[in-house]
């Protein structure tokens, strides 16, 4: 409506006039539009009266359909009417906008008495003289006679008046056209939106949730615009009536750009435009929302200037994509093309540069229509793309897995010790990590469990190149005296500069927690980087093992404290990353760190620790978002013999 009214108004001074003059009616005439046979008089105060009319000065009407935007002036048009007929003829004259607030048509035959009838939005429908959406007056010119008529218009809204005279028998078949086009029109952008719902519903890609929402929007406006929720749902209420004009123009704009933006993945390819949509989003919602706190007139203009505003917001973000090279980007600004052309069409319409008839105000809807079809074809689009795109990421996931389990160990060649693991990330591959290697002097074994930041492929490779340092330090003491605590120290260090690279380049850091047992005495080390503490279980009583470090990476001179302990028979450790108490199930957490403490207490073995801990919670069949990771250890034997190397 807004970009109507702004392009008739630029339009206007460029067209000639078309004149004023009487309006033969007779068998062959065919109605449509009669703004250029009347003469126009505004009336600024809005208080005039017939009589004080009709001695009145009055213009001709420059084109066929009168465009005088938002005034608060009433508007005088007057016509002569002039059947030559023998027979009596029955008329309708109707506005085909819906939205205008009083209309008041007179009409006098000969020197017979004014009559008088009324319609517009602000009079129910079932008291309208003719009970339809759009504004609609009955006209009976007698035989061989001339009727003058004075219409007075006057509304709040814009007024675009495409003023229309038909036979009776040419307004129900004008009826009955539009409701067979509005059906028609309904269904399908009903069946767009369901469209729309369906790919959301197989993909759970909001731009899909986003189109659905743009179409069943558009569809609702065209919907009010237009009369029929007037007609169907708030038949007496009024505030809805007006106030809801701006209301559904506002959320039409709003989910229109929420949907670019989110097709054409704005904020990935321009932070600037991105920032500007979005601001142009609250805006539109604010207006929006406000619509009961200003009057109605000065702010249906704010939303009209909005409106201009809108096309260009599309634009900039369609633009923005096809720079990048995206083709879902050149789908949609193609898509957008269409209802660009209805515009133009149906203002050249109003305008009587092509031919009026009863298509003509439906040039918009087509091109909303047009529109919608094109987008829902650059939806398929985007799902082909993103469907490969899935499947050679997968793939790609897939074979990080493989090679990022591949390095990890889950058993060791110590009859003394017995370790047992669980692990789930949350995508295909994952940030977490464990391993349990033994030194190639076969004096010390490690368990390391460790957590890099993020998730999938990104903190996948990560976590390989940690595994592959971790591999690399601890060959390195192949040579070297040091002792267990010294050992530890050297490999965390050496691991921190290799990760301290890598979080320069990604931002990447892992939190990790090391145990060093000596395979000889038992004597144990264990050093805690910015790592879950662990629990350590030795005679029924458990206790966390603590201990102070930054994360692995962040800093490349960081220090760690060691922590030591004595491990005998029966004991054991538990080592665990976040996920196994972050993730939740709404806001329900799966574990809380008092279920560890139970079920460790309660263990007799490790295979039942897991159990408890694991098994019984049905930790792989929940949703997460975070990975989960689970090592038990168990003393079996006293450390009464040297550890038999193996390889």
């Amino acid at each position: 409506m807004s970009a109507k009214y702004y392009i008739v108004v630029f339009l206007f001074y460029m067209l000639s006039s078309n004149g004023w003059g009487a309006i033969a009616i007779d068998d062959s005439f065919g109605g449509g539009l009669i703004g250029n046979k009347l003469e126009v008089l505004e009336d600024p105060s809005a208080n005039l009266t017939l009589a004080e009319v009709v001695e009145r000065d009055f213009s001709a009407v420059s084109f066929a359909a009168p465009v005088y935007g938002y005034s608060e002036s009433a508007f005088w048009f007057k016509g002569l009417l002039i059947n030559d007929s023998s027979e009596p003829k029955n008329l309708v004259l109707n506005i085909g906008t819906a939205w205008i607030d009083h209309i008041t048509l007179y009409s006098r035959s000969g020197e017979q008495a004014w009559h008088s009838q009324t319609t517009g939005i602000y009079y129910p429908i079932a008291k309208r003289p003719i009970p339809e959406s759009q504004p609609a007056l009955a006209l009976t010119l007698p035989a061989t006679s001339q009727t003058d008529i004075y219409l007075r218009i006057a509304s709040s809204d814009a007024l675009i008046l495409p003023i229309y005279l038909r036979t009776e028998a040419q307004f129900q078949s004008y009826l009955r056209f539009k409701e067979h086009l509005y059906g028609a029109f309904s269904g399908l952008m009903i069946l767009a939106a369901v469209y729309g719902l369906i790919f959301f519903s197989f993909t759970l890609n909001k731009a899909y949730l986003a189109y659905a929402i743009n179409v069943f929007v558009w569809f609702f406006m065209f919907f009010h615009l237009d009369g029929y929720a007037t007609e169907i749902f708030w038949k007496d209420n009024l505030w809805l009536n007006k106030y809801l004009n701006v209301l559904v123009v506002c959320f039409a704009m709003f989910f229109g750009t929420q949907f670019a933006i989110l097709i054409l993945e704005t904020q990935q390819r321009s932070r600037l435009v991105y920032r500007i949509s979005i601001g142009w989003m609250v805006m539109v919602a604010i207006t929006g929302f406000t619509c009961t706190l200003a009057p109605y007139a000065p702010l249906m203009e704010f939303t009209a200037a909005l409106g201009l505003a809108f096309p260009v917001v599309i634009l900039i973000n369609g633009i923005v994509a096809v720079k990048a090279g995206s083709m879902v980007g050149k789908f949609f600004l193609v898509s957008w093309g269409s209802p660009a052309i209805s515009i133009v069409l149906f203002n050249s319409s109003l305008l009587g540069l092509i031919p009026s008839n009863e298509l003509t105000q439906f040039y918009l809807h087509i091109g909303v229509f047009g529109e919608v079809i094109l987008l829902s074809l650059t939806l398929a689009y985007h799902l082909r793309t993103a469907t490969k795109e899935a499947s050679n990421a997968k793939v790609i996931m897939e074979t990080t897995a493989i090679v990022h389990t591949s390095l990890m160990k889950e058993a060791i060649p110590q009859d003394q010790i017995e370790l047992h693991f669980r692990h789930k990330p949350c995508e295909i591959s994952g940030g977490d990590l464990y391993n349990c290697l033994i030194d190639p002097r076969g004096k010390f074994i490690y368990i390391v469990i460790a957590d890099v930041s993020g998730h999938g492929i990104p903190a996948s490779i990560i976590a390989s190149a940690f595994l592959g340092a971790l591999d690399s330090a601890i060959d390195q003491l192949r040579s070297s005296d040091l002792s267990l605590e010294d050992s530890c120290q050297s490999v965390t260090k050496t691991v921190n500069r290799v990760m301290s690279r890598y979080y320069q380049q990604t931002n990447h850091f892992a939190s990790m927690a090391m145990v060093g047992i000596d395979s000889l005495s038992g004597s144990t080390c264990y050093i805690n980087a910015g790592h879950r503490a662990l629990i350590h279980k030795s005679h029924s009583k458990c206790q966390p093992l603590l201990g102070r470090g930054s994360v692995m990476g962040m800093f490349e001179d960081s220090q760690w404290q060691s922590r030591t302990l004595q491990l005998q028979a029966g004991d054991m450790l538990l080592l665990f990353t976040d996920g196994l108490l972050e993730n939740q199930i709404g806001d329900k957490a799966f574990l809380k760190e008092r279920d560890l403490f139970r079920a460790i207490k309660n263990a007799h073995t490790v295979e039942s620790l897991l159990n408890e801990v694991w098994d019984q919670h049905r930790l792989d069949k929940l949703p997460m978002e975070d990975d989960m990771t689970l090592i038990a250890v168990e003393v079996v034997k006293p450390f009464d013999r040297q550890l038999t190397q193996i390889g």
